[in-house]
């Protein structure tokens, strides 16, 4: 099961958090900042932090979470917001919860 909400710190700062709902407690959190620059440019900058128990980092063998957030802002560059956020849902949910 996957859950997904968000939560607002204020006027500048978004964060949604996506859990995979099982015995390991899995967690991801998009950060979401808008920033707007001089010229009224919209900057938006997303992050992307990881939240998973020792034990799920030590079956990690090929570092997967530990590279997740510098993997997130290299989809995003090259996919785009939407379709990187798309991906990212679709890498946690299994066959079995779709």
């Amino acid at each position: 099961m996957l859950s997904i909400f968000s939560c607002s710190a204020g006027h500048t700062l978004s964060s949604a958090v996506a859990m995979h709902l099982t015995s390991f407690r899995f967690e991801l959190v998009i950060v979401w900042r808008i920033e707007i620059d001089e010229q009224g440019k919209v900057l938006p900058k997303l992050d992307l932090l990881t939240k998973v128990p020792l034990r799920a980092l030590e079956l990690d063998k090929n570092r997967v979470i530990e590279t997740a957030p510098l993997s997130f802002r290299t989809l995003l560059g090259v996919l785009g917001i939407e379709a990187t956020l798309e991906s990212l849902i679709k890498s946690l949910c299994t066959e079995e919860s779709s």
